[in-house]
């Protein structure tokens, strides 16, 4: 099973987004910001950062919120479910229902 975050949008449709996606998002950021600023390595501060966003939901949903845009995960959300009513993904992200889940 793999970790996902469902967005739900206004018009009906839920996608399921890796959580993966998120947490290497925010390693990435948080390895490159303490390497520049106290020298550490990398590989190592990206782990760990993975790690513990992985193990945290809300995290995962803080940093999709407020660090990322429908343009950043478009082309890995997978439509989970549909009950279609019309809307613009990139106004609606921010406010989009989420939650983690398992699935298969």
């Amino acid at each position: 099973m793999a970790k996902k975050i469902l967005v739900k949008f206004s018009d009906g449709k839920t996608y399921a987004i890796p959580a993966e996606f998120v947490a290497n998002a925010r390693a990435k950021y948080y390895a490159d910001k303490d390497v520049l600023k106290n020298g550490g390595i990398f590989a190592e501060i990206f782990q760990q950062e993975f790690e513990y966003t992985m193990k945290n939901d809300d995290e995962l949903l803080d940093w999709l919120e407020n660090n990322m845009n429908w343009e950043d995960v478009k082309e890995v959300a997978e439509l989970y479910n549909f009950d279609w009513r019309p809307v613009i993904y990139e106004d609606e992200f921010g406010s989009a229902d989420k939650k983690v889940m398992l699935i298969e």
